[in-house]
């Protein structure tokens, strides 16, 4: 997938080429954002960048972005190498192998994605490599949840948020790997790529989102809390994806946007108006971000369903 175009446009593109300009680049740069995926594809193009041969870095032509992207570069490594998290081992040896000096290039460079999947022991392991970092070393850490991460860790690193993309990018993303309806799963997405994904590939994308109209819609006693709480837990790994359908159905209900051809429920949306004030979309979109940093901590899904949903109740009838 390429992205090259779209991260020529942002911030992060702007901070490198000025760091590279100035050779002053961070020993640690931490990306934050909430799109999984354009977060670590930017980590790879911001390594091209640095190792780019080409004064219009990353060029993605020259011999080095043409390595990385075969991932044939001796001097950048990425980590985690399999399906788990970042675990002590690979900080043991990522502390050991830093102090080899580079091969091919000035710089070694090591990609650490998705940091906030990291334990505290793990993430101690690397804090006095980053204090005390080696020459021409250059780590680069990406986070979806940067509450996560240490604030030791935090302070010896340059933050650059990554913020989400414009729903053209997101279209012409989507179009670009011949996916169908992208105008409407970059809506429904709500402009994340990694939720645009995994709505496309879903079978289970149509369901959701008459879940979410029928729980907004249909939710009006504390009685009605368990019905829809199984039908959401019920969902399992899509949990995530359905918390935010249901932030964008509720915003796209008050500002009476115009892509919902594919939601084919458009009734539904002026009843939703009639339910829900802006403050009380607000306010809930609100308790549905908390929810999400909750479930990285791993808590009983079941309940943090019940609180939510008692949360919608209590927030439309205090703002009514």
């Amino acid at each position: 997938m390429e992205l090259n175009h779209v991260y020529r446009k942002t911030q992060l593109h702007k901070v490198i080429s000025s760091d590279v300009k100035a050779g002053m680049l961070s020993h640690c740069y931490l990306l934050s954002g909430v799109d999984d995926i354009i977060i670590n594809s930017f980590a790879t193009l911001l390594a091209k960048e640095i190792y780019c041969l080409s004064d219009d870095a990353p060029c993605n032509e020259c011999l080095n972005c043409n390595k990385i992207s075969h991932s044939n570069m001796v001097d950048l490594i990425t980590y985690p190498k399999g399906d788990k998290g970042l675990m002590v081992d690979d900080m043991n040896e990522i502390v050991v192998d830093c102090f080899v000096r580079p091969v091919e290039s000035k710089y070694k460079i090591y990609i650490l994605k998705n940091f906030e999947e990291c334990t505290v022991q793990a993430q101690n392991k690397i804090l006095k490599t980053l204090e005390e970092p080696p020459q021409n070393v250059i780590f680069i850490l990406t986070t979806t949840n940067i509450g996560m991460v240490l604030p030791t860790i935090c302070s010896r690193a340059k933050k650059v948020d990554v913020p989400i993309l414009e729903k053209s990018d997101i279209v012409e993303i989507l179009k670009g790997e011949n996916i169908a309806g992208a105008e409407d799963l970059a809506s429904l997405s709500n402009c994340n790529l990694t939720t645009a994904l995994i709505l496309s590939k879903s079978k289970d994308t149509d369901s959701m989102v008459t879940l979410a109209f029928d729980m907004l819609t249909n939710l009006n006693t504390s009685a009605d809390i368990l019905k829809y709480s199984s039908r959401v837990v019920a969902l399992k790994k899509n949990v995530p994806v359905f918390l935010d359908l249901l932030s964008t159905i509720l915003r796209d209900a008050i500002v009476e946007e115009k892509y919902r051809n594919f939601l084919g429920r458009e009734n539904y949306f002026d009843v939703l108006r009639a339910k829900y004030s802006s403050k009380s979309v607000s306010k809930i979109v609100s308790h549905i971000a908390t929810m999400f940093l909750r479930l990285d901590f791993n808590c009983n899904v079941n309940g943090l369903i019940d609180e939510l949903l008692l949360k919608i109740l209590e927030v439309r009838f205090l703002c009514q």
